[in-house]
């Protein structure tokens, strides 16, 4: 019997893994989207310069910049899906506790897109913000190598770090809410 537990848990896990990194891909697409909107320089030049050989690679080294920007979130965020994957996936199902069910799973998937896309807006609004006041450059730094339009561009890149820290910060978050929802169903279970 444990060991079909161990099978059924074991299939959990990487379906859960896949959702994951579907789910990040997701992201990544739609979140160049809105940013691509707001520096297009930011992917003809710097992006640009970082995926080049990955787009070419693909055929796309042509195609339009808002697709280009698509396929760039998503090839920058699939990783990240696969650590989350794993990282909650662990927390929801390893232990003596029941494994979270695949709904609560999905939920705080979904909790963690929402903080990772307030923390970038945040981030970048910061950004944009205080790029009058610091007047940044590609001597300190360095990705707004070539850029003209340096305000959008720093908003952008911040947008991204933000990214990192909220869905970092996010994921950290739910793995113990989930220890936490494991626990709390098996103290409300009758003996």
């Amino acid at each position: 019997m444990k060991i079909k537990s161990f099978v059924i848990r074991t299939i959990l896990l990487f379906l859960w893994i896949g959702i994951a990194v579907v789910g990040s891909v997701i992201y990544g697409a739609l979140n160049d989207q809105v940013t691509v909107t707001i520096s297009p320089e930011y992917y003809n030049v710097y992006k640009h310069r970082q995926f080049a050989p990955a787009l070419e690679y693909l055929g796309l080294i042509n195609s339009p910049l808002r697709f280009q920007a698509s396929v760039i979130g998503a090839i920058a965020t699939w990783w990240y899906g696969l650590f989350f994957g794993i990282m909650l996936g662990i927390s929801s199902m390893v232990g003596r506790y029941d494994a979270l069910p695949t709904r609560r799973y999905v939920y705080a998937l979904s909790h963690v897109a929402v903080i990772t896309f307030c923390v970038s807006v945040v981030f970048g609004g910061i950004a944009y913000l205080i790029e009058p006041l610091i007047k940044p450059d590609a001597n300190d730094w360095a990705f707004l190598s070539e850029i003209h339009d340096v305000r959008r561009a720093f908003c952008v890149g911040w947008w991204h770090n933000g990214a990192y820290i909220g869905a970092f910060s996010a994921t950290l978050w739910v793995c113990f809410w989930a220890q936490k929802q494991r626990r709390n169903f098996a103290a409300s279970q009758p003996k």
